[in-house]
């Protein structure tokens, strides 16, 4: 591995770890465009190492996000147990359509996340519906398993819309991300292990980021918090459509 490659990856597990311990996102929406524009792996291998990085650095953003109070269990083992059907059911979808295709689809995921978080309107009362809850986690886990994503652009978003506090929000999405990866990874090392030592640095930066982006979080408004979701999600999909071009 090239010294500076080395740096760079290092470099985007802090930022990564710090976006997840911040936005509940796993960080893959970062670690898989630059896997893909550094040119180290393919769309399907970074999204692999995207995963496999995430069941290191995930399990100390819950850690922090539940001594805050920021996680709430009943939801967490729904959305956790939903998503596990989902990330199969992205697994068998991923066979049947092509790298740029799910660059391009992972794209207007974000930009469609974005705009909700923008300009959408919160909820002020927690809508508890079961079904609600498990068709979410089922979409979190889908999106998983196809772009190397914990499932929390899904999650976040969803949970504050049904009236979850969007810090809740975020430290419950988290446990559903390592459930999710660890899933996912599981299957994708029974299938190859060549992608996975570039995972190694991104997950030193990472648990070095995480800490650092749920101290950040904890201090930060809602309205801010939403607004600095939505713009990173939009830079990551203009980066990937630019990619793909």
């Amino acid at each position: 591995m090239d010294l500076l490659i080395g740096v760079a990856l290092v470099l985007t597990g802090l930022v990564a770890g710090a976006a997840s311990g911040m936005f509940g996102i796993g960080g893959g929406v970062l670690v898989v465009p630059v896997l893909v524009l550094l040119g180290v792996l393919g769309f399907r291998d970074a999204v692999a190492a995207s995963l496999l990085v995430m069941t290191v650095t995930t399990p100390l953003g819950i850690w922090r996000h539940w001594r805050a109070g920021n996680v709430i269990p009943r939801i967490g083992v729904l959305l956790g147990a939903s998503g596990l059907v989902g990330v199969v059911l992205g697994e068998a979808v991923a066979r049947f359509v092509s790298d740029r295709g799910l660059i391009l689809a992972f794209a207007g995921l974000l930009v469609v996340a974005a705009r909700n978080l923008a300009y959408g309107t919160l909820s002020k009362d927690y809508h508890r519906s079961t079904p609600l809850v498990l068709v979410v986690g089922l979409a979190a886990g889908f999106v998983a398993k196809l772009f190397g994503i914990g499932g929390g652009i899904v999650m976040v978003p969803a949970l504050a819309f049904t009236g979850v506090a969007i810090h809740s929000a975020v430290g419950t999405s988290l446990v559903v991300v390592l459930t999710n990866a660890v899933f996912a990874s599981a299957i994708n090392l029974l299938a190859d292990v060549e992608w996975a030592v570039w995972a190694a640095p991104i997950a030193l930066g990472g648990i070095v980021g995480v800490p650092l982006g749920v101290r950040r979080v904890l201090r930060m408004q809602g309205e801010r918090l939403r607004g600095l979701f939505a713009i990173l999600l939009v830079v990551v999909a203009l980066q990937l459509v630019r990619g793909a071009a």
